[in-house]
């Protein structure tokens, strides 16, 4: 038996019990029961930068959700495994980075047992890392890329249109200065009301030259509208309702065929 830790999107709800809710649920409904478990911690899933407005930061969020996460694994008696969505992704990141430094164990001291990581687009996964390698080698995740992780089995599935997990090196939107994070604050163009001030910040990066900053003010523009795209159709939320490229499944189907298949 493999115990999944789920790691959720942001905003998405938690059940009360710890069962799955929202995109990664569509992964572990297909799992085998005789081989899989799946639990989601308690964490707050948010990007703040005000609590009364989206929820605590983006920090404390991670780190709050870093730690629910480390106690579920040093609490399973088995062999466990990280699923995670979106903003997730930067909490199992940093577990991941955590364990291979030896800064999180067993309660024994013994190291952390992690047989997988599935990540669903991960707003720091590594440059070159993806399922059927869909996405450009030079982009990478919004929220930059990942340490060093222990040796075990990863998936990364990563639209190439996500701006989230798949952004070129010198997108704009990396570079956008307005006191939170790029991942915070496109976050907050769904979850809170940043959209003008997004767009707006776009455009001041275009008007500093217009000439040279025009393909990749006119590729950043894309990119948000794609992501701002409701379900099923939006660059960020399209993994459980349009089928992963090269297959005639969904994305979090293929998620669960590959955890089946080889576990």
């Amino acid at each position: 038996m493999i115990d999944i830790i789920t790691l959720r999107g942001t905003g998405e709800p938690r059940n009360p019990d710890g069962a799955p809710a929202g995109m990664l649920r569509d992964v572990t409904k297909l799992l085998d029961p005789e081989k899989f478990t799946a639990f989601e911690p308690n964490w707050p899933a948010s990007v703040g930068p005000t609590p009364d407005v989206w929820g605590p930061s983006l920090e404390t969020s991670v780190r709050l959700g870093v730690a629910a996460g480390v106690r579920a694994i040093q609490d399973s008696p088995n062999v466990c495994g990280l699923l995670s969505y979106s903003l997730g992704g930067i909490c199992a990141s940093r577990i991941l980075e955590g364990v291979r430094s030896g800064k999180y164990k067993n309660f024994d001291g013994s190291p952390l047992e992690i047989a997988f990581v599935v990540n669903i687009a991960n707003p720091m996964r590594k440059a070159g890392q993806s399922v059927g390698n869909l996405c450009p080698p030079s982009t990478y995740g919004l929220h930059g890329q990942r340490g060093a992780w222990p040796g075990l089995d990863v998936r990364e599935y990563a639209n190439p249109g996500d701006i989230i997990t798949s952004s070129p090196p010198d997108s704009p939107l990396r570079v956008i200065d307005v006191g939170i994070s790029p991942f915070s604050f496109v976050e907050g163009a769904r979850f809170g009301n940043v959209t003008p001030l997004i767009f707006e910040e776009l455009l001041r990066f275009l008007l500093q030259n217009p000439l040279a900053n025009l393909d990749r003010y006119s590729k950043a523009v894309q990119g948000v509208i794609g992501y701002l795209t409701p379900w099923p159709d939006g660059q960020h939320v399209l993994y459980s309702g349009r089928n992963m490229p090269g297959t005639n499944v969904l994305w979090t189907t293929h998620a669960a065929d590959y955890l089946n298949a080889t576990y």
